[in-house]
């Protein structure tokens, strides 16, 4: 006798040695009850079974998803169409600083927006549901979140939607890239320091190559002529008069001077930009030192220097205000003309001591007014000036270890007007020292 159910036949019903060998009416409408019933039994049986199954199934898979829910690094933000939260896995929680508990049901832009920008997610989600507009999900972005104390930080975002037929479900996989970001400006700063360094590095190379060649001319000048004029007074076959010789000793000496200038300023230069030298402070008058200069500097010669310079007594290094007006003095006769007028002066105002020393020369070109007083620096590349270019880099440190400042401008009616301010210490009462 056959099972079926619904139309399907679920199995049969056999009987056998029984002793009878024919089923009549009855029996056969007896069995045909008893196979109905065991049709719907066995059905019921098996639909229970399914359900059975698939609830566990269900379960098995809400376990599953919650333990992958908590084990996420992300934070998982869960929100419906809006914009509540449904969902705050427990990265969420640590990160925000909310439980899962005070965040379910509450709207997002609300609970981890800043308030400046919420108004903008609102917008962002209203458009997608009236238009469907995409910009936004699948993709990995980069915004600001906030926590529960009202800090903010950098986070990245990924928005998926999932949609099972009714109103959608967005889910947010949100990461704090706080680190990210502190790593990203560490590695910045290193590649940054690594440029400056190699730029450095470059400018070292450039002015050890300057320094080289102006050196080695500057140096080889004074000596060629040393040795020079040393050979010619050792020769004994030469008979030299008392006035030839007088003159060759001098030029002699006059070399010698030049000689020593030069490697004094080097030395100097050294020092200073290794921040060894402090100022020797004494009571000076800076006009009675400014006059000695003048006389006793035999790169003057054949120059007619203009000084200006009536008692301006201050508490000044005195050796090394001297070596300004010095290289100020040598800069003006070596970048004009012979016969160009030049002039100096020295005065106190505003509690400073100032020194001028200008000329009526072709001046200093806007663009060259800041870095001349850099070392090594001779003008314009395509015609550089004679010299090795560490005169007015020593003149502005100078100034410098003194408090004060060196500049050039236009002189009024042409020509350069080179200017250093000394800041003038007290005096307390004490009297200048002699020039």
């Amino acid at each position: 006798m056959p099972l079926t159910y619904a139309g399907r036949v679920l199995g049969v019903i056999v009987l056998s040695k029984l002793g009878i060998e024919q089923f009549d009416h009855e029996d056969m409408r007896l069995l045909e009850v008893l196979a109905s019933h065991a049709a719907v039994a066995i059905e019921n049986a098996r639909l229970l079974h399914l359900e059975r199954e698939s609830a566990l199934r269900a379960r098995s898979s809400e376990a599953r998803q919650t333990a992958i829910l908590r084990s996420a690094l992300d934070c998982v933000i869960a929100i419906d169409h809006e914009g509540r939260i449904v969902e705050f896995n427990p990265a969420a929680e640590q990160t925000f600083g909310y439980t899962r508990e005070e965040a379910l049901g509450r709207e997002m832009a609300a609970l981890i927006v800043p308030v400046r920008m919420r108004q903008r997610h609102r917008q962002g989600l209203a458009r997608h549901l009236a238009t469907g507009e995409t910009s936004m999900i699948g993709r990995r972005l980069e915004i600001t979140a906030m926590r529960a104390d009202g800090s903010e930080f950098p986070a990245e975002v990924a928005i998926s939607k999932v949609d099972l037929g009714g109103p959608p479900i967005f889910t947010g996989y949100v990461r704090d890239i706080t680190e990210r970001r502190r790593a990203a400006a560490e590695i910045e700063r290193a590649l940054q320091a690594e440029r400056e360094a190699g730029e450095r590095l470059r400018a070292l190379d450039e002015l050890k190559n300057t320094f080289l060649q102006a050196v080695s001319h500057d140096l080889r000048t004074p000596l060629a002529a040393i040795l020079g004029l040393a050979l010619t007074l050792e020769r004994e076959d030469l008979e030299l008069s008392a006035d030839v010789s007088r003159d060759l000793i001098g030029r002699l000496a006059a070399n010698a001077r030049k000689l020593d200038r030069i490697l004094s300023n080097l030395l100097d230069l050294d020092r200073l930009m290794r921040g060894v030298v402090e100022p020797n402070r004494s009571v000076t008058d800076v006009g009675a030192l400014i006059r000695r200069v003048v006389d006793e500097a035999d790169f003057l010669i054949d120059r007619e220097i203009s000084v200006d310079a009536d008692s301006v007594v201050g508490r000044i290094d005195a050796a090394k205000v001297e070596r300004i007006v010095e290289n100020l003095l040598v800069n003006a006769i070596r970048h004009t003309p012979a016969g160009t007028p030049i002039w100096i002066r020295a005065g106190l105002d505003d509690g400073s001591i100032h020194l001028v020393v200008e000329d009526a020369g072709p001046g200093v070109p806007e663009e060259l007014r800041r870095i001349i007083f850099e070392p090594f620096q001779r003008g314009r590349a395509e015609q550089p000036a004679p010299g090795v270019g560490i005169g007015l880099a020593l003149v502005s440190r100078f100034a410098q270890i003194h408090g004060g400042t060196a500049s050039v401008e236009d002189r009024v009616g042409g020509g350069a007007s080179f200017r250093v301010t000394l800041p003038n210490a007290s005096l307390d009462g004490v009297a200048p020292s002699a020039a």
